[in-house]
């Protein structure tokens, strides 16, 4: 079985499959994300698994620390970085047509998911993301739904009642990868706190306004802005984003090798799928 991330969701086909003795291909453990329950889905699912192949060196490093033997760990790159070298981007006029987004000199999109382990109330973090962007009256946002995680759907009330009482919003319920992709090169910036803003946004040279703990702990290039969700520092890192002096021109990005995908494909294929998954823990302890 190959599983891909970190969710609730594919948590239990990783134990089902594990309770079943079938051997489990991991993609992207070793990241860490200490604002969310999935940092300890991800780990768990290391544990289960057998092979992994992750994004970047230093989760690598993390997935050995986790007591997983070197030889079945494999550094392939970012799945993300494939999808984007593969897909056809829509152009600027089909996506207003298709949408009802009109862009305008300055434009940012936004997406939000629960912090679901943060003590303070996603409607109150929430809420502080829109009182900051209200003061940008130049500024387009573009909002996506939040996901089903816990009061992920008081979120998305949040962003229907705000893009009811202000024209420089929009929220389009479901954009799905290639419009979500093509949107992002026709805009300044992302703004929240999901994954993609980390892993994908900087392969298509676009800035990430990183904002609270969700994503606190991953591997991050230095196009992302980490920001506190208050009003008052979601403010300034808007600010200082279209400050001039703010360029970066080549955005490095750990996650950027590509052929990820044939990579993992190469290597399981080259492999005989074990029949005894007893694991020695790797230790790094030396006694």
């Amino acid at each position: 079985v190959i599983i891909l991330g970190d969710r609730f969701e594919v948590f239990g086909a990783a134990y089902a499959s594990f309770i079943l003795k079938i051997p489990i291909a991991h993609i992207s453990g070793g990241d860490v994300t200490i604002g969310a329950q999935d940092d300890v889905f991800r780990h768990c699912i290391t544990k289960m698994s057998w092979w992994h192949f992750v994004s970047n060196s230093v989760s690598k490093k993390r997935v050995i620390q986790l007591g997983e033997n070197p030889n079945r760990v494999f550094n392939v790159g970012s799945l993300g970085a494939d999808m984007i070298s593969n897909i056809k981007f829509f152009t600027k006029k089909y996506i207003e047509n298709k949408t009802g987004i009109k862009f305008v000199k300055k434009n940012i999109f936004i997406t939000f998911h629960p912090e679901t382990l943060s003590v303070t109330k996603t409607t109150d973090m929430f809420k502080e993301i829109l009182r900051a962007i209200s003061q940008f009256s130049d500024i387009n946002f573009i909002f996506s739904s939040s996901n089903i995680d816990s009061n992920g759907y008081i979120i998305n009330e949040l962003i229907i009642k705000f893009v009811k009482n202000n024209k420089n919003a929009y929220f389009y319920n479901s954009f799905g990868r290639n419009l979500y992709l093509s949107i992002i090169k026709h805009v300044d910036a992302v703004l929240g706190n999901s994954s993609s803003g980390i892993t994908e946004v900087p392969l298509l040279n676009k800035y990430t306004i990183n904002v609270g703990d969700r994503q606190q702990g991953r591997y991050k290039t230095k196009s992302i802005l980490d920001t506190r969700c208050t009003k008052k520092d979601i403010v300034a890192s808007i600010n200082y984003l279209y400050n001039s002096n703010y360029k970066i021109k080549k955005m490095y990005n750990p996650y950027s090798t590509k052929g990820a995908s044939n990579k993992i494909f190469k290597i399981i294929d080259t492999k005989d799928f074990p029949k005894n998954l007893k694991k020695p823990f790797y230790d790094l302890i030396k006694y």
